[in-house]
């Protein structure tokens, strides 16, 4: 292909000057009209290519790319308005050494916590008392239960108190009830 490129007939190359003798011999003979008709039918058909075959899939793709930056756009700002909530009223209630504060914070970490490492179908959390949190969930897998109540347990000062859980179908559902630790 290089070397077809760089063959040149009076400045053109030879596919140019090969494509420009064949629309010649095809014009050859033929009315003014008719060359004028044949110019315009083929801008048209190359028209109607370049723009189905090139601007309506780029377009297609700039629609979906847009709406999906938009979304993670969305996402991002849900993330971080969770995050400066969690930051937010966990700071406060340390500080006030309120234990209404704490407890709420504790069951908007505990349940941000479990809804990302868990992705159960369902989720409830509640505060139990002043030192207590009961969370009802359905559809968990074992291993990832195990290894959220673990980094549950050791990161926010729980001990797990009682749970209740069945098994359908290799994923469980039940409910589990902590109390702060004393430290």
């Amino acid at each position: 292909m290089k070397v077809a490129a760089s063959l040149k007939i009076d400045g053109q190359s030879i596919v140019m000057a090969y494509a420009r003798k064949r629309w010649e011999s095809a014009m050859a003979g033929r009315t003014p009209r008719e060359r004028l008709l044949i110019g315009w039918g083929t801008s048209i058909a190359l028209a109607i290519v370049i723009i189905f075959a090139i601007w309506l899939p780029l377009k297609e793709s700039q629609t979906r790319l847009t709406r999906v930056v938009e979304l993670e756009r969305k996402n991002l700002a849900t993330m971080l308005a969770i995050r400066r909530e969690l930051k937010a009223p966990a700071t406060a209630a340390v500080l006030a050494n309120d234990s209404s504060a704490r407890g709420s914070a504790l069951l908007v970490t505990v349940e941000a916590s479990a809804r990302t490492q868990l992705n159960p179908s369902r989720l409830d959390v509640k505060l139990d008392g002043d030192s207590g949190l009961t969370i009802q969930l359905s559809n968990i897998k074992l291993s990832r239960l195990l290894g959220w109540i673990d980094s549950t347990v050791r990161g926010q000062r729980l001990r797990l108190e009682a749970a209740t859980l069945r098994s359908d179908n290799s994923l469980l559902s039940g409910e589990l009830r902590f109390t702060v630790a004393e430290p």
